[in-house]
């Protein structure tokens, strides 16, 4: 007989909580390595199938100061996030190495990655390496992560700390990202945007916040 979620029967595995939570459910997830192998670019390997609600939201937290880390052993696919669900919330996890973008927020409205650490991903090819991506997501919050140490080859083309394309109305603020290629990159077709009180420093191979020309109404301010 499964267990029932309880602190003194948990769940064994995150892809359990994935399948079983509803709106308003929060999963403490305690001490430990959690890993997936499936999932791909887009789609996340812990992937929530029910979305939550403005009011009542799905939540995915790190038990107390437990160190619960995530991991693709490796892998190129993406390790957590949402695609096409609402109002998810990941708090708190560890990421130390990893392959392509290892959170990724696709297709998402509501939804927030707070409190994490990422370090030392990276890949052999220069697109799309980034710690955390939203992409198509609509007032999001990326907040009070400590992103570093990503990297593509060559160092100097891609390996981005946090990237948005295309998004409305997200929020990137809180966040420390060093050692990238870009700290902060909101690529083509983002709007209304708002960059603030992030702590982006060196080494950057290319800049620290990056904003291409086709954003519309980005504010960015209080960005050392």
């Amino acid at each position: 007989m499964s267990n029932p979620g309880t602190e003194a029967l948990p769940w064994a595995t995150i892809g359990k909580a994935m399948t079983t939570l509803l709106a308003g459910d929060t999963c403490y997830v305690k001490v430990g390595t959690y890993v997936t192998t499936v999932g791909d670019f887009n789609t996340p390997g812990f992937n929530p199938t029910n979305s939550g609600t403005a009011a009542n939201p799905i939540a995915m937290r790190r038990f107390g100061s437990d160190v619960a880390r995530l991991s693709n052993n490796g892998g190129a696919n993406t390790i957590c996030g949402t695609q096409a669900k609402n109002y998810i919330i990941w708090d708190g996890f560890l990421i130390d190495g990893g392959s392509g973008g290892v959170v990724s927020m696709f297709g998402t409205t509501g939804s927030i990655v707070e409190n994490f650490t990422i370090r030392n991903v990276s890949h052999n090819t220069s697109d799309n390496i980034q710690g955390i991506r939203l992409e198509e997501a609509i007032s999001c919050i990326t907040r009070n992560n400590t992103v570093h140490d990503i990297s593509a080859v060559p160092i100097t083309e891609d390996g981005v700390g946090i990237r948005h394309y295309p998004t409305t109305s997200c929020i990137i603020e809180f966040n420390e990202v060093y050692a990238c290629a870009d700290g902060i990159y909101l690529k083509e077709g983002n709007h209304d945007d708002v960059i603030r009180y992030n702590y982006v420093r060196g080494p950057l191979y290319r800049t620290g916040i990056r904003i291409d020309g086709t954003n519309a109404n980005t504010q960015t301010f209080c960005g050392i």
